[in-house]
């Protein structure tokens, strides 16, 4: 079964696409101006997946008469459609770092008071952003010592945050270089931090997450082992629980899971070198009550999976190599929430925590190679 997108224009600059994966419809739509408003009318209305999951939705159609009646456009007769909504009035940068010298971004964690944690693979560090500041400018937190970068960040407990640091050659781990640090900022700024452990048995240690109701816990992916460790932050124990060929890399990424996120009684993760997007259960005692399970697929080949937000509802903010957002719901149903240089290889996201700001989601970037350094972006979500 074949897909097709369309693409709607405002100029020549192509902000928002339609796709299907049913090869059975011929896009009779004519290319035509959307706006953000309606973008989010279709969206609702999708009646298949692009993923293994064919879960039917509601048609489309009706809402999208709606809106061409009143702007007297086609008619949409029974298309089933994902509406791929991506309007630049949709982001804003909220800080670039500058070229000289570079830097890259892999993850981040937003305090209760709004305030952004960064970590940079460029160099081991973890930097503190205010994106409610007239101009937000990051300050340096901490450097780990005896590594080249910090990578995952977990918040077991309020302005407790877990830190992975370790060293990396390319995209492949150095073997007996990682470590787990929390880095505290309870007593204020510039916090204290204290390494918990060594784990001289991992070999690429990547993404991490908390462990619903165990505010003592970590899990922490290696994604050349294709494996989760599950790390006590008060006591530094450590130990494998969970490998499976569904975590491994394969071909030629050396990255099988990377980002892993909890909610609930599932840690849902990304496989960049398998582009998949799955899930496992687990219990408050961090271990695994059943194997893991595919929700969907990246929508293509040329797209790597990397690390992820959740919402309250399920929804998962995954950022997409070169340059994407997608959001995929419980059911596997995908959604470019935008496609821009601006986005130059993101590499996380996390939502905001202030009133107000919910349904903003920052997204980190890590830039292009060593001349472009990453940013901070604020992606308007819901």
């Amino acid at each position: 079964m074949g897909k097709w997108e369309w693409w709607t224009y405002s100029g020549e600059t192509p902000f928002a696409t339609v796709a299907s994966a049913d090869a059975g419809l011929t896009p009779v739509l004519p290319r035509q101006h959307i706006t953000r408003a309606e973008s989010s009318v279709l969206a609702a209305g999708s009646i298949k997946s692009s993923s293994s999951n064919p879960d039917t939705l509601r048609d489309p159609s009706f809402n999208m008469r709606l809106i061409q009646s009143n702007r007297l456009a086609a008619a949409l007769f029974g298309l089933g459609v994902a509406i791929l909504a991506s309007a630049q009035d949709t982001y804003h940068v909220v800080y670039q770092y500058p070229n000289s010298p570079y830097t890259a971004l892999e993850n981040l964690a937003v305090r209760s008071n709004g305030q952004i944690l960064l970590s940079t693979t460029s160099a081991p560090t973890t930097q503190l952003l205010d994106p409610s500041a007239a101009s937000p400018k990051p300050v340096l937190l901490y450097t780990y010592p005896g590594a080249t970068s910090a990578l995952g960040i977990a918040q077991p407990q309020t302005d407790l945050f877990a830190i992975v640091v370790g060293n990396y050659s390319g995209f492949a781990g150095v073997k007996g270089s990682f470590s787990i640090w929390t880095l505290d900022l309870r007593g204020g700024l510039p916090g204290k931090a204290q390494k918990v452990t060594s784990i001289p048995e991992a070999e690429a240690l990547n993404g991490a997450s908390i462990v619903t109701g165990n505010p003592s816990l970590i899990l922490v992916a290696d994604s050349a082992l294709g494996a989760i460790f599950r790390v006590n932050i008060i006591t530094g124990q450590y130990v494998e629980i969970e490998q499976n060929s569904l975590l491994t890399p394969t071909g030629s990424i050396p990255l099988g899971i990377n980002g892993v996120r909890t909610l609930g009684s599932n840690v849902y993760f990304t496989n960049s070198a398998q582009g998949l997007f799955g899930k496992i259960p687990f219990n408050t005692q961090g271990t695994a009550m059943g194997n893991p399970t595919v929700i969907t697929h990246a929508l293509s080949s040329s797209l790597t999976y990397d690390d992820f937000a959740l919402d309250s509802s399920g929804n998962a903010y995954v950022t997409n190599h070169p340059q994407e957002l997608t959001r995929i719901t419980p059911a596997g149903v995908q959604t470019v929430i935008v496609n821009s240089t601006a986005f130059d290889q993101p590499t996380s996201a996390a939502f905001g925590t202030t009133s107000g700001l919910t349904c903003t989601l920052y997204v980190v970037t890590s830039g292009t190679s060593t001349t472009i350094s990453g940013a901070v972006l604020a992606v308007q979500a819901c």
